[in-house]
């Protein structure tokens, strides 16, 4: 069914007419937790490529909402089913009925944390299978499953921060709230500010956790894409925004805590999460300065994945942010200073590593001469490459 709804239209068919029937059907009060949610999943597939099924899709939703409120049975499911239950019928709920409807839903169970993460990660898996098609302009109408008009998107916002502010201790959820956020700002369109709500709520779980791996992970994220350009252009007005948050963050002293983020994880191991520390990295350089970075780079000579995501870092912000080289005439040549010198100890560490093989390899660094040798060609292509950005400034 999910194979062929894309193709054939509602009525033109009587066999799928009726196998879509029979999902629909299945997804009632009086089938087990197995069985609705195999045919909740088809339906939201359904519904997420064929748009001309939605409406006869709607049929389902009085069911979608009943099993939402039904109380769990002793018995049927384990806690992790039950969960995975929950997030089902928001995302199918979300892909029939729109973003708008689980607000609603939010909204009348504002105290329960198991609704509200199901909602959340609902709207996260929404957003995400339509973030690689950003907005061109205010609305999103009839793209996957969604209608993110600017009402709908502050709507949002709003709603997820009040979720966020109730249950301030579970972790799972402010992690959706805090991607689904990120998200989010970037369908807002060119022109609209920053939601300072958004942008307090997000801080607020980053200093209440500065210790959770997975909270200050999703905030970081988030973080980053308020700082970064929606749709990837910079145009005047854009920059003016940029500014604006960045002096907001500023004011909300975030760099203090970022700061000490990073000063805790960049002497861990080679393994810690590159993707965060580049995001953390990448708020510092605008809120902070590249100084920070520049130093973190020159004190993590035994870390390669923090050498590594600092020069990435460093990268995009010269990309994206010519102006701040043309603010401070000595950065460009201090930045390659430091990218010759890491370039330099990198090549110094592989020619030690050409005399160091095997166990003996692995006890010194934790790393196969394979993997360091990746590691550093990695390093090595990422210094030419921000070498070449910076003596063009």
């Amino acid at each position: 069914l999910n194979m062929l709804t894309p193709y054939i239209e509602p009525g033109k068919w009587q066999v799928l007419d009726e196998g879509v029937s029979m999902l629909i059907d299945a997804s009632g009060p009086n089938h087990t937790v197995s069985v609705v949610s195999a045919a909740v999943s088809s339906l939201g597939h359904i519904a997420a490529h064929s748009k001309m099924w939605r409406e006869p899709l709607s049929r389902a939703v009085q069911n979608i909402r009943q099993r939402i409120h039904r109380a769990p049975v002793p018995g049927e499911a384990d806690a992790a089913t039950s969960a995975m239950h929950q997030r089902e019928l928001f995302w199918t709920y979300s892909m029939i009925a729109g973003v708008p409807s689980v607000l609603e839903e939010m909204r009348s169970q504002i105290s329960s944390s198991e609704h509200q993460e199901a909602a959340l990660a609902a709207i996260v898996d929404t957003l995400e299978a339509n973030e690689d098609e950003p907005a061109s302009c205010g609305r999103d109408e009839g793209r996957v499953g969604i209608d993110l008009s600017p009402e709908v998107v502050n709507e949002a916002l709003a709603t997820i921060s009040l979720s966020m502010r109730t249950h301030v201790l579970n972790a799972d959820l402010l992690w959706f709230g805090c991607r689904a956020m990120g998200l989010l700002h970037q369908h807002m369109p060119p022109t609209s500010p920053l939601s300072v709500e958004a942008l307090d709520v997000v801080l607020a779980t980053l200093k209440q956790h500065p210790d959770q791996y997975q909270v200050r992970r999703g905030a970081a994220a988030a973080l980053r894409c308020f700082l970064e350009p929606r749709g990837g252009r910079c145009t005047a007005i854009t920059m003016e925004l940029l500014s604006s948050a960045v002096e907001a963050l500023r004011a909300r002293q975030l760099a203090s805590t970022l700061r000490r983020i990073v000063e805790s994880v960049w002497q861990t191991a080679n393994d810690l999460d590159r993707e965060m520390l580049e995001d953390i990295m990448y708020i510092l350089g605008l809120v902070d300065g590249l100084d920070i970075i520049l130093k973190v780079m020159a004190n993590s000579r035994t870390n390669a994945t923090v050498r590594s995501a600092s020069l990435a870092t460093l990268f995009e912000l010269v990309r994206t942010f010519p102006e701040i080289l043309a603010r401070q005439p000595s950065l460009p040549c201090e930045i390659r200073a430091a990218v010759q010198t890491v370039a330099l100890e990198t090549r110094e560490s592989d020619v030690h590593a050409t005399t160091t093989t095997g166990i003996t390899r692995i006890a010194l660094t934790g790393r196969a001469c394979g993997e360091e040798s990746q590691t550093s060609a990695e390093i090595l292509r990422r210094a030419e490459l921000l070498l070449g950005m910076v003596g063009t400034a």
